[in-house]
C-alpha cells in the first residue's frame, strides 16, 4: 500500500502563472483599500479632536508604511503638539492627572475597523477574480 496521496494538477503552468500574478494585483487592491480607510480615519479623528489652537487637528495625517505590505500609518501629534518634551496629543487622548481623557484617535479607529475589514475582503475577491479572468 503506497504512503500518501498523489494529486495530478492539469495546466499547472497556467495555475502557477496566475498565482504569481495574484500577489501584485492583491497588493495594489489592498493598498488602495488601506488608503481609503486611512483617509476616513483622519477626517473622523479631526472631527473628534478638541480645538483650542488647531495644532492637534492639523497634526493628524497619513504616512505611507512599508511598500511591500501596502500599509498606511495614521499619525497624530509630533513636533507641532510637543511642549517641553511632552506631546500633548497623548494627554488629550488618554487624559492626565489634571484633565480627563478626550479620546479622538482610537474612537475613529474603532468606527472604521469593521468597514475596513469588509473593504479588504472585497478588494481581495475582486483582485483574485480579475487575475482568474485573464
Amino acid at each position: 500500500m503506497p504512503d500518501g496521496v498523489t494529486v495530478k494538477v492539469r495546466n499547472k503552468d497556467k495555475l502557477a502563472r496566475k498565482l504569481h500574478q495574484l500577489a501584485p494585483e492583491a497588493l495594489k487592491a489592498l493598498t488602495a483599500a488601506n488608503y481609503e480607510t486611512a483617509g476616513e480615519m483622519v477626517s473622523t479623528a479631526k472631527r473628534f479632536a478638541p480645538v483650542r489652537t488647531g495644532a492637534l487637528q492639523n497634526s493628524i495625517h497619513t504616512e505611507p508604511g512599508p511598500q511591500e505590505t501596502g500599509a498606511v500609518r495614521v499619525v497624530a501629534g509630533g513636533p507641532a503638539t510637543t511642549k517641553g518634551g511632552y506631546d500633548y496629543a497623548l494627554g488629550v487622548e488618554f487624559g492626565t492627572s489634571d484633565t480627563p481623557a478626550g479620546p479622538y484617535f482610537f474612537p475613529s479607529y474603532r468606527l472604521g475597523k469593521r468597514r475596513h475589514k469588509g473593504r479588504v475582503t472585497r478588494a481581495l475577491k475582486m483582485s483574485s477574480k480579475k487575475v482568474a479572468k485573464s
